[in-house]
């Protein structure tokens, strides 16, 4: 009986407990789904931030360029991936990368990029590397007072790039860029745009086609300053002609926003207004008013 007493009592503290559980179990798993939102927000924030985040990739598995100061370029000493198949040029048994295709694949971690070292015991520049930061690359191709690429330049350079065209230099009359393979006579003018660009898709493109001309560029940009002033219509005329047939287009860089427009000229078939025509349209809509206040007077009698 002593121990049927026991159970009894045993059974009913449970089912006493139970019964709490069942009453706080309300309150409990209300304060539990706040808590779990809280926390899912929270992991779901930490998600998009690491999406957002750029994406590292290892040094091993880049293409790897040597820059060399004496030469203004880099040498591509282990050649991977296929951005490297549009970009620079082949000398001398190796590829080299013009300053703006080295520093656009660096900052967007598609290349890994060392220097020359400097030994400590005299000027002459040794066969040591150093891997180079991003932040040097940018003072050694952009810094400086006479920096080997304009930032203007490579903004517009790098927007190209990333919007899958291969651009190459043109040159500009005082001779300010290096030759390319082919390019245009641009007559002397007191308004010259900052660069020149041949600009291909791509696709489908070869630096070996565009070297020898065989393969022309879709259109020619013409870099300017902005707040600089635009050229006048005359003077990109003038700059259409000598680049004819391609067609060109405008790029009007300040700091890291560029506008791209393109230049349109009146066709014969056009009828450009003038002066002459503002003064006949309105000579003729007092005209018409004249008439209509002389109709509505008769209408009127």
């Amino acid at each position: 009986e002593k121990t049927r007493a026991q159970t009894h009592r045993g059974h009913a503290a449970a089912s006493m407990w139970a019964a709490t559980l069942n009453r706080g179990g309300q309150k409990l798993n209300a304060v539990s789904t706040a808590e779990d939102g809280e926390a899912l927000e929270v992991q779901r924030r930490e998600w998009l931030r690491k999406l957002e985040a750029p994406r590292g990739r290892s040094v091993n598995g880049l293409p790897l360029a040597v820059w060399e100061p004496s030469q203004r370029m880099a040498k591509v000493v282990r050649d991977k991936g296929r951005d490297l198949t549009v970009l620079g040029h082949h000398a001398d048994g190796f590829q080299w990368l013009r300053p703006e295709e080295v520093l656009c694949l660096f900052e967007d971690s598609l290349i890994a990029l060392d220097i020359l070292g400097v030994p400590a015991d005299g000027p002459e520049r040794g066969t040591a590397t150093r891997p180079l930061s991003v932040q040097e690359a940018y003072h050694i191709i952009m810094g400086g007072t006479t920096p080997l690429v304009d930032e203007r330049t490579y903004t517009v350079f790098a927007r190209l790039f990333r919007s899958n065209f291969v651009t190459r230099p043109r040159p500009l009359p005082d001779g300010g860029l290096a030759t390319p393979p082919t390019g245009c006579a641009v007559p002397t003018s007191s308004v010259l745009p900052i660069a020149l660009l041949n600009a291909y898709h791509r696709r489908n493109f070869s630096r070996r086609a565009a070297h020898d001309g065989s393969l022309q560029p879709i259109f020619v940009v013409a870099v300017y300053a902005v707040p600089g002033q635009v050229p006048p219509l005359s003077e990109l005329a003038r700059l259409r002609d000598a680049c004819a047939p391609v067609p060109i287009r405008c790029a009007c860089a300040w700091q890291h926003d560029i506008l791209f427009f393109q230049p349109r000229w009146p066709q014969a078939q056009d009828r450009v207004h003038g002066p002459a025509d503002a003064a006949a349209s309105s000579a003729a809509a007092i005209a018409d008013l004249a008439a209509d206040d002389g109709e509505e007077d008769e209408d009127g009698e």
